[in-house]
């Protein structure tokens, strides 16, 4: 399975068309997007244009995020099975105990886990040099690192990592503009620059 990760489009908001030529071109199954559009307006016009199973989140800009796609799933702390893996959406640092069991439960090779915030001190130093990642999530992760991990939030540390069995990807696209594909299960990378 082929996915982009992206998130923090902000202002970007005539990026969808680019977007779906890559999927086009790359033969990507699935989008996935850690949230933060300029505005719920916005959102809802990239999300509609999406031609391929898409995965979304809430970030910190949005508010009530919708699509006329049957191609989109908005996560709000739900999970949903897709090609054999199993999509974690939380949303704004709600962890809630019905997600928990059902995280510790799955395989953690067919878990891909999507959270706007990173987990706390992967990915997540601010340009003043510290860490502001969330610890929750790097305690989840501590206990079970999923296949895939999709953040953003954080600019200035837009990049992947592999991080025990998995791999982490801030896909913050506001200024590295870049987008990453990773190849599921092999976790091969490729970031392509807009």
């Amino acid at each position: 399975m082929r996915v982009i990760c992206v998130s923090d489009l902000h202002q970007y908001d005539n990026i969808a068309g680019k977007i779906m030529k890559i999927v086009k071109k790359e033969k990507v199954d699935v989008v996935i997007n850690a949230g933060d559009f300029f505005s719920d307006e916005t959102a809802q016009k990239f999300l509609d244009k999406m031609g391929v199973k898409t995965f979304v989140v809430h970030g910190n800009w949005d508010s009530e995020l919708k699509s006329n796609n049957n191609l989109v799933s908005i996560l709000n702390n739900e999970v949903e099975e897709f090609g054999g893996y199993y999509f974690f959406g939380l949303d704004e640092r709600l962890l809630k105990d019905d997600i928990i069991k059902k995280f510790k439960k799955t395989p953690a090779e067919k878990i891909v886990l999507i959270t706007h915030y990173p987990p706390y001190g992967i990915l997540d130093v601010i340009w003043a040099g510290y860490n502001i990642g969330q610890m929750e999530y790097r305690e989840m992760i501590e206990y079970k690192m999923p296949k895939l991990y999709v953040c953003g939030h954080i600019h200035e540390s837009a990049g992947f990592v592999k991080y025990k069995n998995g791999l982490v990807v801030n896909s913050s696209f506001a200024l590295a503009r870049k987008l990453f594909i990773v190849d599921l299960p092999s976790l091969n990378v490729k970031e392509i620059k807009i």
